[in-house]
């Protein structure tokens, strides 16, 4: 749908994406899915920050020599991402390299929150500081354990979801 619909511009690490011809239809059953941008790494780089209409892009990937930034489900409007690309990775991001849909990632207060559809059991990586505490505000979505990792400066969020056809939910990170 994106590929039909939507008209995306680059101007250097600026991208203008124009989603208001999508149709209606799109959005009657369900959102669309992520919309997804793939941007060449030279060696040691990293798309170090990135936001949509200035708010954070829920996911990222590297992979073979590319970043993948994984755009939320877009709305009919018009939007503007922005990233740089540096020598360090986000400091704060969901690296999705798993079969999960991440939909949203905000930080407020101390908290770090993100919206995921989860099939079946899977680890959901965030790159962040290190949480003191872990939640799900949805019961069919089971935060199994989570494990740390101080060198990457990685949380290992292990997630079940009670349907195997998937289950959304708000995975929170308490920092304090």
């Amino acid at each position: 749908m994106y590929n039909k619909y939507t008209r995306v511009s680059f101007n250097g690490t600026t991208v203008e994406i124009d989603n208001t011809q999508m149709p209606d239809e799109a959005y009657v059953h369900s959102k669309p899915g992520n919309m997804v941008l793939k941007v060449k790494l030279n060696e040691n780089e990293h798309v170090s920050s990135a936001s949509l209409n200035d708010k954070l892009v829920p996911a990222y990937f590297e992979d073979q020599g590319y970043a993948f930034l994984y755009l939320p489900p877009l709305e009919k409007k018009k939007y503007t991402l922005t990233f740089e690309i540096g020598k360090t990775a986000m400091p704060l991001a969901v690296y999705n390299d798993g079969t999960y849909n991440v939909y949203d990632l905000s930080q407020n207060a101390g908290e770090i929150k993100i919206n995921v559809r989860v099939y079946g059991s899977q680890v959901v990586k965030v790159s962040c500081p290190r949480p003191f505490n872990i939640a799900s505000d949805n019961p069919a979505l089971i935060i199994e354990k989570m494990d740390y990792n101080e060198h990457e400066q990685m949380a290992y969020v292990h997630v079940k979801a009670k349907d195997f056809q998937g289950v959304t939910g708000d995975v929170i990170l308490s920092l304090r």
